[in-house]
């Protein structure tokens, strides 16, 4: 495994760090949170004849996760390109993206198109090994998840001029939320939007790799990494600033939620705040008044839910989708609470070994994990009850840990040796 470097961006007021094990981690997670994220929103994915029901059926931040990994590798290109491109370096970097992304997406797009149950036009097949899923042709349903490779290939294009032109990433982030919001709210142009909401988070974490100096340095403590995890699990769905925006798109029969069908909408940079705030934990920095912003997130959480169960009753249905998250929330709550009574920590504590080596194999994950849940739902036997329903689970997860481990440590290495010019550090994950 190769853990992310970070030294080339630590400011000159930081000491020099090596590498960040814990924001490994944090893709680890996040990929984990995927996996269970799909198993649930698609219903009959895993289990033929049982979906969970009730308070089981939430699927709790899978979609923010994607939006962490947006963060993830906008921070990571910046940190492994730290001078400008220029025009002798723009093939080296476009050769190294091509290396790391398309042999592992191209194993799990031909596993897809294997156990596919339908035919597709051959338009579609070579558009997704093109990367034009989405707006140019439709995503192949048996590997959807891999509509995020389409965003992530686009956004390393956009680093070319980014980087080479010397843009102020701050700036550009300005006039990507501009571009959403008139072409998702005043025209409507749903696809436009969609990557310009999606490039805020990635360039937030670019602008964050350049500009560190803008924070302090504040060691994270295990109680306070679990905590934020498992505030993250419910946050998507106890942000009443979401809620909000979509009440808004209700009343004023705008675009703020989902203008026609777009993956990424403007009520998705509600999440942009907490998200860039977990991440930064995740590598350490922090900045005056942290403690409140992370106070004022669990207070208006608590808030809403508190709001819905007044409101609805607390055995309605809307109470009942809502019990998982605030369980977590909770949890995080109180992981929380005990890492702020603690003595502060002097030095880097790096999460156990196994989150550090699930963040190694995390893009793996992600690319294959979707076919591995569909391939099991054609099995009929031992099907149609909650308990066969975990134990399918389980052994989803086990497959799709040996896949994701397999391609990445295996099948990748093997590509990277006979394609890449010279050894480089290994990107974060793509979602």
């Amino acid at each position: 495994m190769t853990p992310i470097s970070t030294s080339s961006s630590a400011s000159p007021s930081l000491p020099r760090r090596k590498f960040e094990f814990n924001l490994e981690a944090l893709r680890g997670f996040a990929a984990l949170i995927v996996v269970f994220h799909h198993a649930i929103l698609h219903k009959l994915s895993l289990d033929p004849g049982y979906s969970p029901k009730g308070a089981w059926a939430n699927p709790l931040s899978g979609h923010s996760s994607v939006l962490v990994f947006f963060i993830l590798s906008g921070y990571v290109i910046g940190l492994t390109n730290t001078k400008p491109l220029t025009k002798s370096t723009i093939l080296p970097y476009l050769r190294k993206r091509i290396v790391r992304l398309y042999p592992i997406y191209t194993i799990s797009l031909l596993f897809a198109l294997i156990i596919a149950t339908h035919q597709y036009s051959l338009t579609t097949v070579l558009g997704h090994f093109l990367f034009l899923q989405n707006s140019v042709v439709p995503y192949i349903f048996e590997n959807n998840p891999l509509w995020s490779l389409n965003y992530e290939v686009l956004y390393y294009l956009a680093f070319i001029p980014i980087s080479y032109f010397a843009l102020s990433p701050g700036k550009v982030c300005l006039g990507a939320a501009v571009v959403g919001v008139i072409a998702g709210i005043i025209l409507p142009m749903p696809y436009l939007s969609a990557y310009s909401f999606g490039f805020v988070f990635w360039v937030s974490g670019l602008w964050l790799a350049q500009n560190t100096s803008f924070f302090s340095l504040r060691y994270a403590s295990h109680w306070e990494l679990f905590g934020l995890v498992f505030l993250f699990l419910g946050y998507e769905f106890l942000n009443p600033l979401t809620m909000a925006v979509l009440l808004l798109d209700t009343k004023l029969h705008v675009h703020f939620a989902n203008p026609g069908g777009a993956s990424i909408t403007f009520s998705d940079l509600c999440q942009l705040p907490f998200c860039f705030y977990l991440f930064l934990r995740f590598t350490n920095f922090s900045f005056k008044g942290a403690n409140v912003f992370l106070a004022a997130v669990v207070g208006l959480g608590l808030l809403y839910f508190a709001y819905i169960a007044r409101r609805y009753g607390l055995h309605s249905s809307q109470v009942s989708y809502l019990l998982v998250p605030i369980a977590t929330f909770l949890l995080g709550t109180a992981c929380l609470v005990v890492g702020a009574i603690r003595p502060q920590s002097t030095e880097a504590n790096p999460l156990p070994t196994v989150f550090i080596k699930l963040g190694a194999i995390s893009y793996g994950v992600y690319v294959i994990h979707f076919p591995i849940s569909i391939m099991l739902s054609r099995i009929p036997v031992f099907s149609g009850t909650a308990v066969t329903y975990c134990i399918r689970l389980l052994l989803d997860v086990v497959l799709v840990i040996a896949a994701g481990y397999l391609l990445e440590l295996k099948i990748q290495p093997w590509f990277k040796a006979r394609f890449s010019e010279k050894p480089s550090v290994r990107p974060l994950a793509i979602s």
